[in-house]
């Protein structure tokens, strides 16, 4: 796959951040009980992948519990759009997961977005969303080497 140009790439995780934020902020007004369970349960079973450094169970993990999220905002054209989004950027918050100690940063990010969704706190669950993504896509610039010329607007 070709990588796109930098200002592209950023533009596009700038977008997933946005949609994923508004995934969030509906999921902790909209999920229900059963949704909400199941999103912990998920988060929790995804602890000793991080402790074991399984970072293939991780991305699959990580795929499910944005799933998740995307359908418990109960809005399907959200979710369309957001997954749409996610499957362009596969490729590169994919290799996220490569660089050292982000497999624990982003399962403590997705603890603060879990715990935001228990409270149905929708402000704190859209910002925590929100962070997540713009770390997710820092980590890719950062192992890829090109953190320096994406801040550079280039």
């Amino acid at each position: 796959m070709a990588c796109p140009a930098p200002a592209r790439l950023r533009a596009g995780f700038e977008l997933l951040a946005e949609l994923e934020a508004l995934c969030a902020r509906w999921s902790a007004l909209r999920m229900t009980a059963r949704e909400r369970a199941a999103l912990e349960a998920l988060h929790a079973a995804m602890a000793p992948m991080v402790r074991d450094g399984d970072r293939a169970g991780y991305r699959e993990a990580n795929r499910r519990f944005h799933a998740l999220l995307y359908e418990g905002a109960h809005n399907p054209s959200l979710a369309e759009v957001a997954l749409a989004t996610h499957r362009q950027l596969a490729p590169f918050r994919g290799a996220q997961f490569e660089a050292p100690s982000r497999l624990a940063r982003s399962h403590a990010e997705h603890a603060a977005v879990v715990a935001a969704l228990l409270r149905a706190d929708a402000e704190a669950a859209a910002d925590a969303m929100r962070r997540h993504i713009f770390f997710s896509g820092a980590s890719w610039e950062s192992l890829a080497g090109g953190a320096a010329f994406l801040q550079a607007g280039n």
